[in-house]
């Protein structure tokens, strides 16, 4: 099975929660077959994210196993790997999950690897746009792109102002020192003193 996978930092953030996260796991591999002479099994996962999929995922690979020995008595066990976009992940939080339109916003991005260390120096992009939903796609609207660079430390911070009513996303990009891109987002919902519409076409 695999499970969507997190790290939240709450002595970072708002110490509501800290350590790993996951979404309940799906099913993506099952089979059985016989250990060769030394008593492995070699099996390989389908790690491949589907065509189409939502960029910027990890996930935690967890393979369950039941062998029966010639005697017919049987044993379990489980291991899991951790399965990643890249060298490091990227975390992006809003000032505010809230703002008025023209009202700037400050986005704190954090680059860190996966045993805690900072990823000094990571450098790349931030993408704000406004989000809409038409025939059941998803479309970005007015984006307004940034640029940012890591420090010592592995900070950042963006500042964007939107201009309308709606609900915006940023996007925040880089590269490993491999070449794989790594991305991380973060949401901020955006209303008028007077607009309070639930028909609105999010």
């Amino acid at each position: 099975t695999r499970s969507q996978y997190w790290y939240y930092d709450g002595d970072e953030w708002d110490g509501e929660i800290d350590g790993p996260m996951y979404r309940e796991g799906e099913e993506v591999l099952y089979g059985s077959g016989r250990t060769n002479a030394g008593g492995v099994l070699s099996i390989t996962l389908p790690a491949k994210e589907r065509r189409g999929a939502p960029e910027g995922r990890d996930w935690r690979y967890t393979i369950y196993a039941m062998v029966t020995d010639a005697g017919g008595r049987m044993q379990e066990g489980q291991s899991s790997v951790l399965v990643t976009q890249g060298a490091f992940r990227l975390e992006a939080r809003p000032s505010s999950w809230m703002a008025q339109p023209n009202e700037p916003v400050a986005v704190k991005i954090r680059a860190v690897d996966y045993q805690g260390k900072p990823a000094a120096g990571a450098r790349g992009a931030a993408v704000f746009a406004r989000v809409r939903w038409e025939d059941g796609k998803e479309r970005l609207l007015e984006p307004v792109k940034r640029s940012w660079r890591a420090d010592a430390d592995g900070r950042a911070t963006v500042t964007v102002t939107p201009k309308r009513d709606g609900d915006y996303r940023l996007t925040v990009s880089a590269k490993d020192g491999e070449g794989n891109r790594v991305t991380g987002e973060t949401g901020v919902w955006v209303m008028s003193e007077s607009y309070a519409s639930f028909d609105y076409p999010y």
